[in-house]
């Protein structure tokens, strides 16, 4: 999926509203002049930026969830709220890596990196050749293929509409093209790259929904099999169990995309993973190369764990749309249960979670894609459920 040139960055909010921390537990803060921001608004906290969410509002001030490690905040650091959600940046570029919750690159010890704002997840400096499959006076529609990134990875990258955008085809460039850099213009004023900024609690559109398809995939470990478009949720495995499932399940089908979501593992368990999958394309210097990591260890900071899932979910959605086989797996959702409970308690249901929880398995299934044409993709979902014992 792609953006506008005007949306192919984050909405700023020209006068964000302002407060102040006063009061922290952990990842939890609490928050002073906030109490007319939405739920679930984008915050930024101290000197480092950090990045939050608003949970709830109580008679003190706002309750703001914080992703970012909270070491360094004091009483009376300031907070910023923006009117928008979380948004996490999707385009070329990221199949092959490893990102946490709010798809930041990590590096090979599973700590975040160095990296400026702009520069996180997509390489803004790389170039992609870009071959058009429109030409000018052609109609824009969501969801049409404008062309394919050749060199986008291991992953076919197909450039499309974005949802909302329509209109006449104006301008097409071809050849080496930046993220941001514009490929199409239309006559409306509006342009489409690569780059799109999604938020990340808000599933993708799809056309219709369609039957699961064929073939069926044998778990080992379990009892049941699992169909092109369909869900598993396995109970009780064992940490070498599950990872033993999910080696065998990439072993028997060649799937467009892979992405893993480790979800409050340790970070020693999720090297043994990233080992053992890994290994299917070689080792380590040549990394299985369809798949994408997405990994929310509670060691860095607990309260990415009940993000994590979403963060796998719209990366599936995203490849999905361009009519790809998607295999999503998600390991351990016992955790993110434990979390989300808790967070529920803290907020006294103010926050949604009891419906994100309801909603966490729809992204899974077979669907024809925006942008017509019988476009089919498939999300294939294996949902992991320990005894949290190991």
């Amino acid at each position: 999926m792609v953006h506008t040139d005007d949306s192919s960055k984050i909405p700023e909010e020209c006068c964000p509203k302002e407060g102040l921390v006063i009061g922290l537990n952990r990842g939890l803060v609490l928050v002073s002049g906030m109490t007319d921001s939405s739920l679930g608004c984008r915050v930024e906290i101290g000197e480092n930026e950090a990045v939050g969410e608003i949970l709830a509002h109580l008679e003190e001030g706002a309750l703001v969830s914080v992703y970012d490690e909270t070491s360094d905040l004091l009483t009376g650091s300031k907070v910023k709220t923006f009117q928008e959600p979380i948004f996490i940046p999707l385009g070329p570029g990221l199949d092959g890596r490893r990102f946490d919750a709010l798809l930041r690159p990590l590096n090979a010890s599973v700590t975040p990196t160095k990296t400026s704002p702009s520069n996180d997840s997509i390489d803004l400096n790389k170039t992609w050749y870009f071959a058009p499959q429109v030409l000018v006076g052609d109609q824009v529609s969501p969801g049409l293929i404008l062309g394919d990134a050749k060199n986008g990875g291991s992953i076919r990258y197909k450039v499309m509409s974005p949802p909302g955008i329509t209109g006449t085809i104006q301008r097409v460039h071809s050849g080496e093209r930046t993220a941001g850099g514009n490929l199409v213009v239309l006559k409306e004023g509006q342009s489409i790259s690569m780059l799109n900024h999604w938020p990340l609690r808000t599933p993708r559109p799809i056309l219709s929904r369609l039957a699961l398809g064929d073939p069926t995939y044998t778990i080992c470990h379990h009892s049941c099999s699992l169909r092109e478009g369909g869900m598993i949720e396995a109970q009780g495995l064992l940490f070498p169990q599950r990872m033993e499932a999910v080696a065998s399940l990439l072993g028997q089908h060649a799937f467009d995309a892979v992405v893993i979501v480790c979800c409050g593992l340790p970070i020693a368990q999720v090297a043994e993973y990233i080992d053992a999958i890994e290994s299917l394309g070689g080792g380590a210097s040549t990394p299985f190369p369809k798949t994408i990591w997405v990994i929310a260890p509670p060691s860095i900071t607990q309260n990415q764990v009940q993000l994590a899932p979403f963060t796998g979910m719209r990366l599936a959605e995203f490849f999905r749309d361009m009519g790809h086989s998607v295999l999503l797996v998600m390991d351990d959702l016992a955790r993110w249960n434990l979390l989300r409970k808790q967070m529920d308690r803290l907020t006294t249901g103010r926050y949604p979670f009891r419906s994100l929880a309801r909603d966490l398995f729809s992204c899974s299934g077979r669907v024809e894609c925006l942008g017509g044409l019988n476009r089919i993709g498939a999300i294939s979902l294996l949902a992991f459920h320990s005894n949290l014992s190991e």
